[in-house]
């Protein structure tokens, strides 16, 4: 962090000019397209995603889901929002916690969408009718269940992605309120894992390269679990009292709103970033 602070000069003298600072890119940004849904309904952090669903013609559709159930699929086609831009709207009956697009399916790489309930994960397909007028375009979506697990203990968040080095396919990775890690690879679930420092749930995200789980504790510090760890230890049923110990962790000493997996340098290592309320923490792998 640099901290700046204002310049004294002798009394009388004159000060420097200054040039006006450049506009910052986050101020030119301007709104491009909105949609308002139900007065009464409200969306939770990662109840947004974004993915071409398949679709014939390549384009990217928004996907939403409120806390009321109601899962909406839009498409934007202009600056102001218009009637044919929402192209799925079902309720679901259940609050939709977290929504996640990927090859979540056996038959290939068929792009899904993952829908995490309070007490339930679905997995659905999106398909597109053919409109009258163009062959290539969608005139509006249909939403097909193709497996659902009934999960343990209440859900929280979760992640994806191709855990262990698995190939053409991706995996789902529960974790419940009580730190229990629930790994759903296609229509089965492989492992149930719980985590050592649990009392409340944090943030957690999936780390391609070094294929681990970082998670953010009621502790204040960042843990990580290697999927490897996970795989050869024993599952929370037959382990009884016994918790995994995390492969490393850094304490941080405040809360944390998210933590981040990206790539912040030239190098080829990525990066676990915890921004907490005031501060930007960055932990290099």
């Amino acid at each position: 962090m640099i901290a700046s602070k204002p310049l004294i000069t002798p009394e009388g003298a004159s000060r420097p000019r200054t040039r006006a600072p450049a506009a910052s890119p986050l101020t030119a940004l301007r709104e491009h397209w909105s949609a308002r849904t139900g007065t009464t309904e409200e969306l939770g952090r990662g109840c947004l995603a974004i993915s071409s669903l398949d679709s014939l013609d390549g384009r990217s559709f928004l996907v939403a889901g409120t806390l009321s159930g109601v899962l909406r699929v839009y498409c934007p086609q202009a600056a102001e929002f218009r009637v044919d831009d929402l192209m799925l709207e079902e309720n679901l009956e259940l609050p939709i916690l977290q929504l996640a697009t990927g090859p979540f399916l056996s038959e290939g790489k068929v792009t899904a969408l993952a829908v995490l309930h309070p007490r339930k994960l679905v997995v659905h397909t999106i398909s597109g009718a053919q409109s009258a007028t163009d062959e290539k375009a969608a005139s509006y979506l249909t939403l097909h269940k193709a497996y659902e697990h009934a999960l343990e203990r209440p859900a929280y968040n979760m992640v994806h992605g191709a855990f262990g080095g698995a190939f053409g396919r991706e995996m789902l990775c529960v974790q419940s309120v009580d730190g229990m890690l629930c790994v759903v690879e296609q229509e089965r679930v492989t492992l149930r894992r719980q985590m050592a420092s649990a009392l409340l749930p944090g943030p957690l995200v999936y780390s391609p390269k070094s294929d681990c789980f970082v998670t953010y504790t009621s502790e204040m510090r960042m843990e990580c679990y290697k999927y490897s760890t996970l795989a050869t230890q024993p599952s929370a049923a037959d382990s009884g009292s016994k918790k995994l110990t995390a492969d490393w962790s850094v304490v941080v000493g405040e809360q944390a709103v998210e933590v981040i997996v990206s790539r912040l340098s030239k190098a080829l290592a990525s990066s676990q970033a915890s921004p907490p309320r005031r501060n930007l923490r960055v932990a290099h792998e």
